[in-house]
């Protein structure tokens, strides 16, 4: 089973939506797939689909006991595939406690059930939170909006992650004009010798074409 992390440098915005989007990809492509929102500072998949908290599980729940098991969101993707789905409703106390005290032996439950896990975290130069779950995961990929992230702060972000030993396996750019497309080039390297290692992915996430699963 893969894990990947998704996260930015700087701002909230589109983050969940790539995420989202790579979760709605895998299911079409039948894969086992979870989604979980672990930015516990500002989640917004709840939002995005309109979910009532009285009604499903919250990630902080899961964290906070992690030996038990509960049920996530079932989400359709259309009339044949779906993902599932562990929501965050508001933001918790102590978020990197959290992620510390239960993520680990969750992933290790879900990774038998799962062949796709893609962890929704906070941007990485405000707070500490994806830095500490990081390394539980199989790579990292990070959005970045071009309209509110210098290339200096992707920079920054992808240091910090090559810094802890995480994989970088590429860059989400959104927000970019059609006519940049193909144009854009962010390149990294860890020094002059190693030369550019350039992530070219564009990216235009929508809204989630997916919905949850009536019951």
């Amino acid at each position: 089973p893969k894990t990947f992390l998704v996260t930015s440098a700087q701002t909230l915005k589109e983050k969940t939506g790539v995420a989202i989007a790579l979760a709605e990809s895998f299911a079409r492509s039948k894969y086992r797939t979870l989604l979980v929102d672990a930015d516990l500072r500002h989640p917004s998949s709840s939002q995005a689909f309109n979910l009532n908290p009285i009604e499903y599980t919250p990630l902080e729940v899961y964290l906070e006991n992690p030996h038990q098991r509960y049920l996530p969101i079932s989400v359709r993707v259309d009339g044949k595939r779906s993902f599932d789905l562990i929501p965050s409703f508001s933001a918790a106390r102590s978020p990197v406690d959290l992620l510390n005290q239960g993520l680990r032996e969750h992933l290790e439950v879900w990774r038998g059930s799962y062949d796709v896990i893609i962890i929704d975290s906070t941007p990485l130069l405000p707070f500490a939170d994806t830095l500490a779950i990081a390394p539980l995961c199989t790579g990292v990929i990070v959005s970045t909006s071009i309209k509110d992230s210098s290339q200096q702060q992707v920079r920054a972000a992808v240091d910090l992650l090559r810094r802890v030993g995480v994989d970088v396996l590429g860059l989400v750019v959104t927000n970019l004009a059609p006519s940049r497309q193909g144009s854009l080039h962010y390149g990294y390297g860890a020094s002059a010798a190693e030369g550019p290692n350039p992530y070219k992915t564009f990216v235009a996430p929508l809204k989630p074409s997916s919905s949850p699963v009536n019951k």
